[in-house]
Formats: C-alpha cells, sequence, structure tokens
C-alpha cells in the first residue's frame, strides 16, 4: 500500500508540501503545524482518484497521528515551563545561603546570595554584586550555621 501523502502531487510536478511551504515562506521549515497538516489533508482530499478513494483506516491511522503529535508538542512545551519555573524555585532556594561560584576565569567566589535576577526566564545569582549563573554554583552552606566561636559568645 503505498503512503498516500507521498502520492499527492501538483500538475506542475511539484509536491504541495513544497507549495506549502512557498505559500508561508517556511523554505527552511522542518515541521508541519496544525494549519499546514489541514491544507495537506484537504489538498489530499481533492486530489484523489473517485474511483479508488483513500482508505478510512488510513484517514483514521493519519488523524491519530497528528493527535499525538499534537499532545506531544503540548507536553514538550508545559516541561520546558515546568523546567523554567523549578529552575527560578531552585535559584530562590539560594538566598541567604552561602556559595562558592567559579567565575569566568576559573577562581572560586565565596559570599551570600543576596538576590535572584531573572533575565528572559533563566535565573542568576547575584553574589557580592556580581551575578552568575546557578550552574556555576561549587558548594552551598547555611548562612544560619553558626561556628564553634560564634557559639562560646
Amino acid at each position: 500500500m503505498s503512503n498516500p501523502i507521498s502520492a499527492v502531487t501538483s500538475t506542475s510536478g511539484t509536491s504541495n508540501l513544497d507549495s506549502l511551504n512557498a505559500q508561508n515562506g517556511a523554505e527552511g521549515k522542518q515541521t508541519l503545524g496544525q494549519a499546514d497538516f489541514f491544507k495537506l489533508l484537504t489538498t489530499q482530499l481533492a486530489s484523489q482518484d473517485p474511483l479508488k478513494p483513500m482508505d478510512d483506516m488510513s484517514f483514521i491511522s493519519q488523524m491519530a497521528s497528528f493527535s499525538s503529535l499534537q499532545q506531544m508538542q503540548t507536553l514538550a512545551t508545559n516541561m520546558g515551563d515546568f523546567t523554567k519555573q523549578q529552575s527560578v524555585a531552585d535559584a530562590n532556594s539560594y538566598l541567604g545561603k552561602t556559595v562558592t561560584v567559579t567565575d569566568a576565569s576559573g577562581a572560586d567566589v565565596s559570599g551570600v546570595v543576596s538576590s535572584v535576577k531573572i533575565t528572559l526566564g533563566v535565573p542568576s545569582l547575584i553574589v557580592n554584586g556580581a551575578s552568575y549563573g546557578v550552574d556555576a554554583v561549587s558548594n552551598v552552606t547555611s548562612s544560619t550555621q553558626q561556628t564553634t566561636s560564634d557559639v562560646a559568645k
């Protein structure tokens, strides 16, 4: 059984997918969106041989595949949003704690995290007035821990 989508071509010999990409200005586009899928499906149905219509199972299979793909895209988007929120929450957990971070030159810098700055959803820690990424943290110490000399006083 041949793939019904690959059999759809326009009279000029180019595929309808090529013409869709040209219409949308998406020459480098690597994925099909919902609108592209429905345009392709409509063209496929309109171009089919009336004596040999598309198999019902093939049509249902294509719709199920598209529905599954759409749900996976939604899940990926939601996971991306969750990851950003989690990284902000993780960065906030460093507030008030003494951290050791590695700066751009490779030197270790220690200090108390005074604030968390979020730029375009990416958190950074402010230590001694300088900004560091959360991934630069190599050690964390609670500032509330008392040393032996503090306890004796």
